[in-house]
């Protein structure tokens, strides 16, 4: 599907890329440190150029790698060829991308340089992300100032703005005081000017009080906080070591908006720079009006401080450590205030404790992740999860960030569990009501199919890649929500909206449709800029996708369309027909 690339996905899966960078690799590696002139060798024989650079991404990547097409990044007449394999349970498929001119090979889902077969060059697919980070530093800086370019800071973080896919990097650098936007290829030393940034879009330092302190590009001082209307909680507010961070200030206070106070709260080092922002408050939650208490103890085991508040009617909140940020979990802290234990930190840190034996109990045998993620997983799901079905007070990425493992497979396997929590309870919801329960079992296996047919045909159509299984997984618990919300009665019970999502539905689908009906008389995924060979079976399955969805589409819009509390799930399937990566 060539609709345009999500936000949300992409940064999802650029993360998902980042945690696992050389993992998916580690089992089918060669020995990296051959010399170009012993691979190029192995290949003299070879048929062509797709067979000479195959044996050559086989022999530095993995040897299951296959060629798989080829496709242009929009803006570039760069042609890339694609190499793909399946990887093992758990490690994100392998996906790698050759620019035929330049020798650099990116990697498939996020577009992170990681090699070139033309130059001398390290493998920076061997790298964990942080000393990934660090060898582009040392590479990348240099390259910005030798060609008259300035950075705002000494962090590189902060000037980019995404990987190209081949194998540029984009910066958002200064020349002569001017905002400008460059390319960098890391390889072979190339720095490409995009021009200049206009004033109306270039980042600033212009404070939106509707904005999230951690969202701001510059950066932010504790003077400019409190120019910006922010006083300061000086009995609150202590000098504390903090982690990676060492000797820092925490700053307690608030702004004051239609006359009632918001608190906020910051990390703030020894210079007065805001160092970081704890998150606000989910908004289906409690909420902190004041501060009585804060504590810094290790909440979750893992050897880093995390930040307990202690506020109004003395609700607790409690903000994870993890990665120079902090994650605060609502069902977490609704559990912790529903037990009555949050009058003091004392109790609270006692009743954390109760709840990580819970979850990483070290009195049963033959422990394993599965188990873990179970417990976890029977945790989130509570009365309030179920009633709400609100995914963001879920937060399950993030849970299991803070209490267990973050893997392509154990955010595949919670979201399994979570789902199957909604299914009961929307059983139990229908069983007294025979209408019902028949309406929602019919609705439950029309999206389950139309979801799955639509995933499938996205993973063929993008090359592959067990990303899918992953966004799968999200959306299939999607569904279950819906349909749970939809029992219940929780949806916008309007006709005339229902009409609106229908109309939309149909018109994504045609144009869906279309592109399948395209590929399979082109027997391929073939345009100006890309281009994807299909692998044996692809053609057949299309076909059996189109007619499959064809059939369950029209069943589905038959279904809803004279059930005006149907539009909750006319919009599920809406959203996962605009589901795309180019």
């Amino acid at each position: 599907m060539k609709s345009e690339l999500r936000i949300g996905i992409f940064i999802f899966i650029l993360m998902m890329a980042f945690s696992l960078l050389g993992c998916s690799t580690n089992n089918s590696q060669k020995d990296s440190q051959a010399s170009k002139e012993d691979l190029t060798a192995k290949v003299d024989s070879a048929a062509s150029d797709i067979d000479k650079c195959t044996q050559i991404i086989q022999n530095i990547f993995g040897t299951n790698l296959k060629y798989r097409g080829t496709e242009t990044i929009k803006g570039s007449s760069d042609e890339l060829y694609i190499f793909y394999a399946d990887a093992a349970e758990g490690f994100d498929s392998l996906t790698y991308k050759l620019n035929v001119r330049t020798g650099t090979v990116s990697d498939g889902t996020s577009g992170m340089p990681l090699y070139n077969i033309q130059v001398e060059s390290s493998n920076l697919n061997e790298l964990d992300f942080e000393s990934y980070k660090v060898t582009l530093k040392k590479i990348v800086v240099p390259l910005i100032t030798s060609n008259g370019y300035k950075l705002d800071s000494d962090d590189l973080d902060a000037a980019f703005l995404g990987f190209i896919g081949d194998g540029n990097i984009e910066y958002q650098v200064k020349k002569n005081d001017a905002p400008y936007v460059i390319q960098v290829e890391p390889f072979l030393k190339e720095v490409k000017g995009m021009g200049e940034v206009a004033a109306d879009i270039a980042v600033t330092g212009d404070f939106d009080e509707n904005s999230d302190i951690e969202e701001q590009d510059s950066e932010q001082t504790l003077e400019g906080l409190q120019e910006d209307g922010f006083t300061i909680i000086e009995e609150q507010s202590f000098w504390v070591d903090l982690n990676n961070w060492g000797n820092v200030r925490f700053v307690s206070g608030y702004y004051t908006k239609n006359k009632v106070q918001q608190l906020q709260f910051f990390i703030i080092n020894s210079d007065k720079v805001v160092l970081c922002a704890l998150p606000k408050s989910y908004s289906g939650t409690h909420q902190l009006e004041n501060i009585q208490a804060v504590s810094f103890k290790d909440m979750n085991g893992d050897g880093y401080k995390d930040i307990i508040l202690i506020g109004n009617n003395n609700l607790a909140s409690v903000f994870f450590y993890s990665w120079e940020s902090f994650i605060q979990l609502p069902w977490y802290d609704d559990i912790i205030n529903d037990s009555g234990n949050n009058n003091t930190i004392a109790a609270i840190v006692r009743e954390g404790q109760k709840l990580l034996q819970k979850i990483q109990s070290p009195n049963i045998s033959n422990e394993n992740d599965e188990s873990e993620i179970e417990r976890l997983a029977s945790l989130i799901s509570n009365k309030k999860l179920l009633d709400l079905g609100d995914l963001d007070y879920a937060d399950l990425s993030a849970s299991l960030v803070v209490f267990s493992s973050s893997s392509t497979y154990s955010e595949g396997y919670i979201t399994g569990l979570v789902s199957n929590y909604f299914e009961e309870d929307t059983a139990r919801v229908a069983f007294d009501d025979e209408t019902l329960r028949v309406n929602s079992e019919k609705y439950d296996a029309l999206s389950v199919d139309i979801i799955g047919d639509i995933i499938t045909y996205n993973y063929i159509e993008s090359g592959g890649g067990t990303i899918w299984s992953l966004i799968h997984s999200y959306s299939a618990l999607e569904a279950k929500v819906a349909i749970n919300r939809y029992v219940k009665g929780n949806t916008l019970g309007d006709q005339g909206a229902l009409r609106t999502s229908l109309s939309s539905l149909l018109i994504n689908w045609n144009q869906l449709r279309k592109e399948m009906q395209k590929v399979i008389e082109d027997e391929g995924f073939l345009s100006g800029d890309y281009s994807i060979e299909l692998k044996d079976g692809d053609l057949e399955e299309i076909v059996d996708l189109k007619e499959r969805l064809d059939h369950n589409i029209s069943d589905f819009i038959k279904q809803a369309a004279h059930d005006k509390q149907a539009k909750i799930l006319v919009d599920l399937i809406n959203n996962n027909l605009n589901i795309g990566l180019n």
